[in-house]
This record gives structure tokens, C-alpha cells and sequence, in this order.
């Protein structure tokens, strides 16, 4: 086949999972890989795929040692790539140029291989899943990768939660009437005035009440002679008493006489109305702090809304940018009020599902998405599970292969029981 791509010209394996010894032509064109179930048919496509990643169990149950060899072709140019397989896991993969005489080094044999190897999307894998996993092997396919982007959208988008969470708590003010602040310094004076010239009266109302409290307790006890109050006097003042009532009377009509006391009410009720304006010029006050914080908290939000619809353009346009090549198919991108991000892939705007596209036709879109992904000089060979498509869809691949100059391995599980493995032609 004249082809700008790698093709398998032939392949081998010995020891391998199912396959104890087995060889085939694939001369380079679409072959059908047929056998009932067990025959070894899938492990066919793991050989090939072991130049990407060998799994890790290989050699058949019971041996110590198997093989594999694949050899493919492009032009004039030949590589046959010969794996050994121990039982320990400790495989070996030498690589052979047409032409040379020996093994070629470790580091060309890398070098061939990327150069070789195209990426390969899991077909099965990709119809036997739905949503976001589907999304992930098409992004991984076709390397979008948006991890920054969505770490970018998942930072803004979680910023925005914690500052509306923030605000939310916050609340919005409730408006308090402009009251202003007033001097209450002259009213404490007036009413500390009041209080001290009061305070100097009750001094004085209290020197006058001594002298009258002593005269009225000697007017008791000489009111009745016949008393111990009157003996117990007249052993104490020795009958001295009338001098003494005479010097009280004389004391008191010395004294200051204290005056009226001033009312402290209506200073009292000023200031308290004082207190009370005062009061009210503070919540006013407060009310225009938490009425500011609130606005600007309310600003940041909005801030922060452009900035997650920033972030999300930005994701979106890097989604947008790389075009599945299968008309039709799209990566559909949703992100939900919880910030979390979901992909889908849509066929005609519907789910790409088995509900909405039968199956046949899944594997021939997933099969001509493959095809696109191959580049000249790569291997174009991939692998296909047709037991569920029609024979139409499976001749439609191949023939689709044929013009493009890929080649595909097309799995068919046999009807019959203790079909042996065997490949051959489509065409």
C-alpha cells in the first residue's frame, strides 16, 4: 500500500497471555482479527500497543518465557521490533533497522518510537462510557489540556463564593436618622454646681440637727426626776444642765443657717437627653461604618463576578480552540452554581450515547476520529472492536482506511465455539 504512514507488514507471538505461537501477514492493509472468546484476539492489539506501554503480566500461564515481534513497513524503510517476556516481569524490547547488522542503541530505538507513535484513543473505552470520562479521553486524544485554566476558574470561582458567603453574613445595614453629636461638658458642670451648693446646706442643716438632737435627749431625761436617765444625768453635769441648754440655745442661734435646696431635675432630664443624642450620634456613626464596609464589599463581589467570567471565557475559548475533526462531534463545557465543571461530548447536539446514536455508528465515528489523529510518518494502525457493528459499518472502515493509507485491526468474536485465532483481509 502506497501510504504516508507506518503500516504492520507482519506480526509473532509466542508465550503471550493467550497466544502460545501464533504468526500472521498483515501486508500492511486492514485485517480482520477473528476467533471465539479466549482465542488471544485482543492480546494481538497489546503486543502492538506494548511499543507504547507493555502491561505487566504477559507470558502464558505455565511458562517461563515468551516473545513477540512486530514488523512494519513505510516505503523502503523497515523496523522490526522483537520483545522478550520473562516470567519475572523483566522485558526486553530490541529494535531492528533493514539493513543494519545489529540491534540499533536504547536511544535511537526512543527516538523511533515517539516518533512512531501517534495518540490512540481507547475506542471501547470511549463507547462504554458516558460524560465527563468520555470528555477526558477526547481532551487527552487530541492534548487539550486545560488543568490551568480550570485551576484558574476553580480560584476565582471559589474566591467569589468566600466574599459573597462573607457579605451574606454581613448583611445590609439597616438605615439609622443623621443625628449629630452635642457638648454635654456645661450641663455636667451646671448639675455638679447644684449638687455641691446643695451638698454645702445639708452641712449645715447637720451641725444645727447635732445641737437640737443633744438639747431634746437633755430635755428627756430631766422631763421625768424619778428616772435613771435623771439620777445617771446628775451624776454626770452635776446639775449643770441649765447651763448646758443654755449654750446649745446660744450655739444654734450662732450657726449659718442653711438655705433652700436648688432643683437638679431640670438639669438632670437635659442631660440625659444629652446622653441619649449622644447615644443615637453613635449608632448614626456606626450605621455609616458598617454601610461603607458593606458597599465595599458589595463592589468586590462584582469585581470578582468579572473575574470569574473571565476565568471562564478563558477556559472556554482554550476548549474552543482545537477542533474535534468528525463533523458533528463537540465538547459541550457546563459549569454548575457549585462551581464544579463538566464536559460532554454531543453528536448533533445530543449526549454521544447509545440512546441517542446506535451502536454501529459509534464505532464508525470513534474509528474516523482515530483516523484524523494520525500524522504522516507515524504508525497509522489502530484497533477496533466491530462484534457489535454491521457488516456494512466494518467494509465502510476499512475502505475509509484503504484511501487515507491506515490500516486497522478489526476485532470479531466467532460465533462458534473453539474458533481458533486467524486474521485476515477486509478488502
Amino acid at each position: 500500500m502506497n501510504t504516508a504512514f507506518f503500516t504492520i507488514d507482519e506480526i509473532k507471538a509466542q508465550n503471550f497471555k493467550g497466544i502460545k505461537d501464533f504468526e500472521a501477514d498483515l501486508n500492511n492493509v486492514s485485517v480482520i482479527i477473528s476467533g471465539s472468546e479466549a482465542a488471544g484476539k485482543t492480546n494481538l492489539w497489546h503486543l502492538v500497543d506494548g511499543l507504547r506501554k507493555l502491561q505487566g503480566a504477559v507470558i502464558t500461564k505455565g511458562k517461563k518465557e515468551g516473545s513477540g515481534e512486530i514488523s512494519i513497513t513505510k516505503d523502503k524503510t523497515n523496523y522490526r521490533f522483537c520483545f522478550s517476556f520473562t516470567e519475572d516481569n523483566k522485558h526486553k524490547l530490541t529494535t531492528y533497522v533493514d539493513g543494519e547488522a545489529k540491534p540499533i542503541t536504547k536511544a535511537r530505538q526512543a527516538y523511533i518510537l515517539e516518533e512512531l507513535l501517534a495518540p490512540v484513543i481507547d475506542i471501547d473505552q470511549l463507547l462504554n462510557t458516558t460524560g465527563q470520562q468520555q470528555a477526558k479521553i477526547i481532551k487527552e486524544a487530541l492534548q487539550i489540556d486545560t488543568s490551568k485554566e480550570e485551576a484558574y476558574y476553580k480560584q476565582k470561582f471559589d474566591a467569589r463564593r468566600d466574599i459573597k458567603r462573607d457579605l451574606s453574613k454581613l448583611g445590609q445595614p439597616t438605615e439609622v436618622p443623621k443625628v449629630e453629636e452635642v457638648d454635654i461638658n456645661g450641663l455636667l458642670e451646671e448639675k455638679k454646681k447644684i449638687e455641691n451648693y446643695n451638698a454645702e446646706q445639708d452641712k449645715k442643716q447637720k451641725v444645727i440637727d447635732f445641737y437640737l438632737s443633744m438639747s431634746k435627749k437633755l430635755d428627756r431625761q430631766i422631763s421625768n426626776p424619778q428616772s435613771d436617765d435623771y439620777l445617771e444625768y446628775i451624776a454626770e453635769t452635776k446639775n449643770i444642765h441649765k447651763d448646758i441648754i443654755k449654750f446649745i440655745s446660744d450655739k444654734i442661734s450662732e450657726l449659718d443657717q442653711p438655705g433652700v435646696h436648688q432643683s437638679i431635675e431640670e438639669v438632670s432630664e437635659k442631660l440625659a437627653n444629652a446622653h441619649k443624642t449622644n447615644s443615637d450620634a453613635i449608632a448614626y456613626q456606626k450605621y455609616l461604618s458598617d454601610h461603607k464596609a458593606y458597599n465595599d464589599l458589595k463592589k468586590k463581589v462584582s469585581e470578582v463576578e468579572a473575574e470569574v467570567k473571565e476565568a471562564r471565557d478563558r477556559l472556554l475559548k482554550k476548549m474552543q480552540s482545537v477542533k474535534i475533526p468528525i463533523d458533528g462531534l463537540e465538547l459541550a463545557m457546563e459549569m454548575s452554581d457549585s462551581g464544579q465543571i463538566s464536559t460532554t461530548l454531543l453528536y448533533n447536539g445530543l449526549e454521544f450515547c447509545d440512546a441517542n446514536v446506535n451502536t454501529s455508528k459509534k464505532y464508525a465515528i470513534a474509528a474516523k476520529l482515530q483516523m484524523n489523529l494520525f500524522k504522516e510518518g507515524q504508525l497509522g494502525v489502530f484497533h477496533i472492536n466491530a462484534s457489535y457493528m454491521s457488516e456494512s459499518t466494518v467494509q465502510e472502515i476499512a475502505e475509509e482506511c484503504n484511501k487515507l493509507g491506515l490500516q486497522a485491526m478489526i476485532e470479531i468474536t466467532s460465533r462458534k465455539d473453539n474458533e481458533p485465532l486467524k486474521v485476515e483481509s477486509v478488502l
